[in-house]
């Protein structure tokens, strides 16, 4: 292979896009109106490949789009590649895969007989099954379509001791059903949770950087929509030379002309150190808070304090 080295340029980008929630949570319905959004409200582009027992008929009365069936006993590696293929072949701009959950529960099972080949040697199956998982994931990425991922939540459980020694079970967080890198190869990830609402747990765009739990509205997805098209038009461009003039016109001129920038919204101390832990854990930077809020001399003297070797 030769290796070339070019110049870093935006181009434009397809959404990768994981909405995960427990059962009940609106994952397929909140799906359905993201990639309407994408599609430029035209959901006869859009492609639902549907493993979750035909549920992908539900909204049928809203909106007219496509479905593909799959059997959610046998999401195998050449049926979801079919469906996708089928999909991007007759020109569907967006496709939706509900749910790549059951993907994995087959990933899991053939992982399980492989490792009975083995002697019970789940590790080593996993040489098998891994290049099975990966088939799917590398397809998806390369996909010229946008698409739109959802996956289930189970509650986490851990048998700990009690300050009698009794051994209890104890409730954790809810985690995907889904392998744990998952997450990695996605731009933006949504977690619903019972009211509906989304909190963001990864995003390359940085439009939901530092926010609140939300209800994803129809101006989410014009921004992102933005986000995407916009790529494709941004150019680097030369500094133009500036011409040197006297010192006294140009400070003069400065001082009359000169116009306030607006003003960042200051960060409450509690948000404030929500945000230092994020940043400690790689999950922001320091310079998208300082983007986005007025700190307070204190909270400068506690960023360079606590991240004075952190290279951002």
């Amino acid at each position: 292979m030769a290796i070339q080295i070019v110049k870093a340029e935006r181009k434009k980008a397809k959404m990768r896009i994981g909405v995960s929630s427990a059962s009940w949570q609106w994952k397929t319905y909140s799906s359905l109106l993201m990639a309407k959004w994408l599609a430029n409200w035209d959901l006869s582009k859009v492609c639902l490949i549907d493993t979750e027992n035909w549920s992908g008929h539900l909204y049928s009365h809203l909106w007219e789009y496509s479905v593909i069936e799959i059997d959610p006993a046998d999401a195998s590696t050449s049926n979801i590649l079919e469906a996708f293929k089928a999909a991007e072949d007759n020109g569907f701009e967006v496709v939706i895969w509900d749910s790549s959950s059951h993907r994995w529960d087959w990933i899991l099972s053939k992982n399980d007989e492989a490792a009975k080949r083995m002697y019970n040697n789940s590790f080593r199956a996993w040489a098998e099954t891994t290049p099975l998982y990966n088939r799917v994931v590398n397809h998806m990425l390369a996909s010229p379509c946008h698409v739109i991922v959802t996956s289930r939540k189970k509650q986490e459980y851990a048998l700990e001791k009690s300050e009698s020694w009794k051994t209890e079970v104890k409730k954790l967080w809810m985690k995907d059903v889904q392998r744990d890198t998952f997450e990695y190869e996605l731009t933006t990830v949504f977690n619903l949770d019972s009211m509906h609402y989304a909190t963001v747990s990864k995003d390359r765009t940085e439009l939901f950087d530092w926010q609140e739990p939300f209800i994803i509205t129809e101006e989410t997805w014009k921004q992102m929509r933005e986000w995407c098209e916009s790529w494709a038009e941004v150019k680097v461009q030369p500094k133009p030379k500036v011409e040197e003039k006297p010192a006294e016109p140009v400070i003069e001129k400065a001082d009359e002309e000169k116009v306030e920038e607006p003003k960042l919204p200051p960060i409450e101390n509690e948000r404030f150190m929500k945000a230092c832990e994020k940043i400690s854990s790689w999950e922001a930077t320091i310079k998208s808070l300082v983007e986005h809020f007025t700190l307070t001399q204190d909270q400068k003297d506690i960023l360079k304090e606590l991240f004075k070797d952190k290279k951002d």
